[in-house]
């Protein structure tokens, strides 16, 4: 199993274990992944740089250009989600492993993380952007669903 497949796994265990908004350590997801029995065929060193910056979406591509991971703070990790921070040389990176490199008996972790890790946070994005529109005077007085209809009114044109 690749790498990046081994970190990516170890740490979205993790976040199902302790909740989508906590961050790790490396070393917080190197015994996460130590201690299961799929881990291992990887060298401890491998692993540390993959998620110290290979699977990082923010640091520049190295080679890899998988954006699984999104640096927190200072040696602080979390699944990445979209609207994270990405280098211009990771936008088209890997944010998933592929599903054929997962064991099986793993494989619903790939739907948690679509359906309510990310799912969540877009659920919050489009709360903030509501919010916002509110905020700059878009609707002029008009009520919301009032808005939205009249613009999706010309989509069937």
């Amino acid at each position: 199993m690749r790498a990046a497949t081994q970190v990516w796994l170890g740490l979205a265990l993790l976040h199902r274990e302790q909740g989508r908004d906590a961050d790790f350590t490396r070393l917080d997801i190197e015994k996460r992944i130590a201690a299961e029995p799929w881990s291992g065929g990887v060298e401890r060193s491998t692993i540390a740089a993959h998620v110290a910056g290979h699977c990082v979406g923010s640091a520049r591509p190295s080679p890899d250009r998988d954006r699984m991971l999104t640096r927190t703070a200072r040696g602080r990790y979390r699944l990445y989600r979209p609207g994270d921070s990405v280098h211009p040389g990771r936008e088209s990176g890997r944010i998933l492993p592929d599903a054929g490199d997962v064991p099986r008996s793993l494989r619903y972790l790939l739907g948690w993380y679509e359906d309510t890790y990310v799912g969540h946070s877009r659920e919050r994005a489009m709360e903030e952007l509501i919010t916002g529109m509110r905020a700059s005077g878009i609707w002029r007085g008009v009520h919301p669903d009032a808005f939205i209809l009249e613009q999706r009114a010309s989509w069937d044109e």
